[in-house]
């Protein structure tokens, strides 16, 4: 019998209470323009697969922003996200688990949409770092 020496999780809704933090960032990250969280709105329900840099560029083009513009909305969210996650709930009993497995010798991994650099720093400054 082989056994199982490696898990795979997502991050968002998995080990940390971050779905929502995602989703209303979107609109946080465009308060400056009041008149377009519609747009916005639309974007997101179209594209249900588009990530934050895609929607971003989208909205954009939509309300004619320039790439800088678009850069800097990307870097709020980007903040902004980052810093609620790190304070967001973790899922019950989730660093439990992580503990027992680490004692158990099982590799555990991250599998995520986010960027890699942003996941790792909110790994580890939530003090997953075993991953």
């Amino acid at each position: 019998m082989h056994k199982k020496t490696s898990l795979v999780f997502d991050y968002d809704g998995t080990l940390v209470d971050s779905n929502n933090i995602k989703s209303e960032t979107f609109f946080t990250s465009i308060s400056k323009y009041k008149f377009s969280t519609n747009i916005l709105k639309e974007i997101i329900d179209e594209n249900p697969d588009f990530d934050r840099f895609s929607v971003f560029k989208e909205f954009g083009k939509r309300i004619k922003l320039s790439k800088y513009e678009i850069n800097i909305i990307i870097e709020r969210y980007n903040k902004q996200t980052r810093e609620l996650i790190v304070q967001a709930k973790e899922i019950n009993g989730s660093k439990e688990f992580i503990r027992i497995a680490k004692e158990k010798n099982i590799n555990i991994y991250i599998n995520s949409a986010t960027p890699k650099n942003e996941l790792l720093e909110t790994v580890n400054r939530r003090g997953i770092d075993i991953l």
